[in-house]
């Protein structure tokens, strides 16, 4: 009857152990959309999970056939599963919170952070990828550059604050006279540059004007 007791304690710690794991593997699975820069990693660790529980599964099967099975190595599978299930859930919070950053490190590298206006080097490689377009498929393509008259003035009498004012102002100005297809970026303090895809240069000078 002991005996009965301890294999009957075994089987159940056998189960939850494989609950516990097939929960954990189910977790690492539908994390996988989340860890876009870690997924073959994250595929590898899914895999070791499942493998983990065919193998307490074969374990369970041997204790429903008769077999003597270890209670206390049972528990320990337990304390295993549990452990792997909190690791998990850490790591995956961890890879999305890395991924989030990697981001955000790509979307400041691309975007102005004062004017929202594309950074010099995302324009021009965004720029490169227009013109070799354009010259296979010989649409038109243009490009307006502009610059702000005077803004050192801006800065010496009025200080850097009102300077940064007036090119977030100017900076919105161009993003509503332009299409969303349209490439807008600064080159320099001062200095932006437009370019317009599928627009011959009487269009061009129709966006230049309306924005002088």
């Amino acid at each position: 009857e002991c005996f009965d007791m301890e294999n009957q304690l075994t089987l159940n710690l056998l189960a939850l152990s494989i609950f516990i794991q097939c929960t954990t593997a189910s977790c690492a699975l539908l994390q996988l959309r989340k860890v876009r820069i870690f997924k073959y990693a994250w595929i590898a660790l899914s895999l070791a999970m499942i493998l983990m529980i065919e193998t307490r599964a074969a374990q369970l099967l041997s204790a429903f056939g008769g077999k003597h099975a270890n209670w206390a190595s049972a528990a320990l599978a337990v304390s295993t599963s549990v452990l792997l299930f909190y690791g998990v859930r850490g790591l995956a919070a961890l890879f999305a919170h890395m991924d989030l950053q990697e981001k955000d490190l790509q979307s400041q590298a691309n975007e102005d952070f004062l004017t929202g206006a594309k950074t010099r080097r995302a324009f021009q490689s965004q720029s490169n990828h227009e013109y070799s377009r354009s010259r296979r498929s010989g649409v038109p393509l243009s490009a307006v550059a502009l610059d702000i008259d005077h803004f050192k003035t801006i800065n010496d009498s009025y200080g850097h604050q009102v300077g940064d004012a007036a090119l977030r102002h100017f900076s919105m100005l161009c993003a509503h006279s332009i299409r969303d297809i349209d490439l807008f970026g600064r080159i320099g303090g001062e200095e932006f540059a437009i370019l317009l895809p599928d627009t011959e240069e009487a269009g061009a000078h129709q966006v230049a004007e309306r924005i002088r």
